[in-house]
């Protein structure tokens, strides 16, 4: 991260490297990008269910057992 001093006080920062992922493709502003894509419903809202948590649970408990077979 780098650092500048504004004028009126304040900072600005911000990144100044250049991340790619393994296969060349750039990082910075993309991100990981999920492989399942959930999303809160009302239903799970109003129920109080994190059911985003809930499926990323569920994902990896299938990869663990997959991989212990």
């Amino acid at each position: 991260m780098s650092a500048v001093r504004l004028p009126d006080g304040g900072e600005l920062t911000f990144t100044k490297d250049y991340a790619l992922n393994p296969n060349g493709k750039p990082f910075h502003g993309i991100g990981v990008i999920p492989d399942v894509k959930i999303e809160p419903t009302i239903q799970g809202i109003r129920a109080r269910k994190d059911e985003v948590l809930e499926k990323a649970i569920q994902v990896l408990n299938q990869k663990i057992k997959i991989e212990k077979n």
